[in-house]
């Protein structure tokens, strides 16, 4: 993504910071130039990237987050508790209202001969800010518009469901939106431990998805991403836990599905969700401990299938199944069931699946198996 970029006045800036590069130096924010505090402009319009528009705005010890999103201006306010160098780097540590945890603002120079630089909110390099006095509101806003309809496809009671990465371990992350597309639903899972699922609630910001976990009805963390629809969907971004402590998440879209209510997913199929995915975690376990007995009193028959991935063959009865257990199941095929967590599967009108389609079922049985190679 294109970066905005601040055309900066820096004279006054670089003659006030020679010296120490190593150590953090106080940094007065009272110091910072008028050029900081006002929109770059080109021929008389704003300049901004493609997202939808996102300001700073520094007052006394408060910094506020000012989002222009569907049309409207919302104000999120921090207290400035530290504010600081590292060489030319300004930091400014902010704790936002009600909360334990500190983010950071970043300003980082692109050319410093030529005055330009970005802020960047934590570690996300396309978060990028701008510092002004003004609201937006004072300025014209056309150049924005289309934007998010750009950005953002989401539909109506539906739930988006993203596989990939937080920090290093494996996870299942669904956002859902319903009629309201001012708030957002949904859960997340370790693929290592998919018996739990993880409750979340957010907002859209702008571009950005926002998204706290809540264990016991408590927040227990945080979400801070942006959706991304260039080569592949993407939601990226920065997790914090109850500790401060950061992850960075990248995920992938990998399905999306309707759903009545969030905690329904799977209402059509006459059971909870609960119910649902710890009888698809039962079939895992049975398939990996070679339970053949459970799995062939829980399947549809007749059920067509393959032998060792190959030789096609219809099953017609328990027994059959049993004969045939080890040459159904095989080695590669148990497996790549292995791998795939149980938490918000997808599902259509025929049934629910387990990762690429490996398993289906229907009402408390196994209606497919496809394992050829």
């Amino acid at each position: 993504m294109k970066k905005t970029i601040l055309i900066l006045s820096i004279l006054a800036f670089i003659a006030s910071n020679c010296g120490n590069k190593k150590g953090k130096i106080p940094f007065d924010l009272a110091t910072f130039p008028s050029e900081w505090r006002s929109l770059t402009k080109e021929n008389g319009k704003l300049v901004v990237s493609d997202s939808p528009f996102e300001i700073l705005k520094i007052d006394g010890n408060k910094l506020i987050r000012i989002y222009y999103a569907r049309g409207e201006q919302s104000d999120f306010e921090s207290e400035i508790v530290a504010s600081y160098q590292i060489g030319d780097t300004i930091v400014i540590s902010t704790k936002p209202t009600d909360a334990e945890f500190v983010w950071d603002y970043k300003f980082l120079w692109l050319d410093k001969n030529k005055g330009l630089g970005e802020w960047i909110f934590n570690a996300d390099s396309e978060a990028v800010v701008f510092v002004v006095n003004e609201r937006i509101s004072e300025y014209s806003t056309e150049n924005l518009k289309g934007l998010e309809e750009e950005n953002f496809n989401f539909s109506d009671n539906t739930c988006y469901d993203y596989e990939g990465t937080l920090g290093e371990a494996p996870i299942q992350l669904s956002i859902c939106m319903g009629e309201n597309p001012d708030y957002l639903t949904g859960s997340y899972c370790y693929k290592s431990e998919d018996f739990t699922k993880y409750r979340l609630a957010g907002e859209f910001i702008g571009d950005k998805v926002q998204l706290t976990e809540y264990i016991e009805n408590k927040p227990a963390g945080h979400f801070n991403g942006r959706l991304f629809t260039d080569n592949t969907d993407r939601f990226e971004g920065i997790y914090t836990n109850a500790g401060a402590r950061q992850l960075e998440f990248k995920l992938t879209l990998t399905s999306s599905v309707g759903y009545t209510t969030p905690d329904e997913r799977y209402s059509d199929f006459s059971a909870s969700d609960k119910d649902v995915e710890k009888f698809m975690r039962q079939i895992k376990l049975s398939i990996a401990e070679g339970d053949k007995e459970w799995i062939a009193n829980n399947i549809r028959y007749p059920l067509k299938t393959t032998l060792n991935g190959q030789g096609k063959i219809t099953i017609k009865n328990k027994q059959q199944l049993i004969d045939n257990f080890e040459q159904i199941f095989h080695p590669a095929f148990k497996e790549q069931i292995e791998k795939h967590c149980v938490c918000n599967m997808f599902y259509n009108s025929q049934g629910i699946m387990l990762g690429n389609g490996e398993i289906w079922i229907g009402k408390n049985e196994i209606i497919a198996i496809n394992n050829s190679n």
